[in-house]
Order: structure tokens, then C-alpha cells, then sequence
């Protein structure tokens, strides 16, 4: 398996923990969400969405 291919599992295993986080302790999940409404957070997340989206892409071809 291609070295891109483990990275895009790993942050999916990341994305499914978050969603267990939000069945479990919702409250948490609420606080991280909160936390994040600075203008700093918000450009983080949406680097960290721009990186995963291109990984994807990336990936899309090696997994053929």
C-alpha cells in the first residue's frame, strides 16, 4: 500500500474517532467546535480541510 494511501486512512480513523467523540461526550465534541471560532482556528481548520481534500485527491489516483 502506497505511503499516501496509509496517510488518507489514518486521518480517516482520525475523522471516525471525532464521531465517536461526538456519540459519547457530545459536550466535548461542542467544546472543541467552540474553540475554534477564533479567526486563527478558523483558517487552521480550513488549511487542515484543503490538505485532506487534496490528499484525497492524490490518493484517488494511486489506489486505481
Amino acid at each position: 500500500m502506497p505511503a499516501l494511501n496509509v496517510i488518507v486512512m489514518i486521518i480517516g480513523f482520525a475523522v471516525a474517532g471525532l464521531g465517536l467523540i461526538g456519540l459519547v461526550a457530545p459536550s466535548l465534541l461542542l467544546d472543541i467546535g467552540k474553540s475554534l471560532l477564533t479567526q486563527g482556528g478558523l483558517y487552521a481548520v480550513a488549511a487542515v480541510r484543503l490538505a485532506f481534500g487534496l490528499l484525497l485527491l492524490f490518493s484517488a489516483r494511486v489506489s486505481r
